[in-house]
């Protein structure tokens, strides 16, 4: 999700994360291409980089996480 501030960001709960988790703040900037930290996929679309599931997440079942 994007906000047009980082108070609301971070006050807003997370659907994706364990109950009553917080938004995380993404301080990379806009890139070509991102890259998953775990697993090395990449994708054009931020939003489908965190919405798919990596398969080398740590806690398996996860969703990537771009690497800075």
């Amino acid at each position: 999700m994007s906000y047009s501030n980082a108070r609301d960001l971070m006050i807003n709960n997370c659907p994706k994360g364990p109950v009553l988790a917080h938004h995380i703040m993404y301080e990379g900037g806009e890139k070509p291409v991102y890259t998953c930290r775990f697993c090395g996929r990449q994708y054009r679309d931020f939003r489908n980089l965190v919405n798919n599931v990596c398969p080398m997440y740590p806690d398996r079942g996860s969703c990537h996480e771009p690497a800075l």
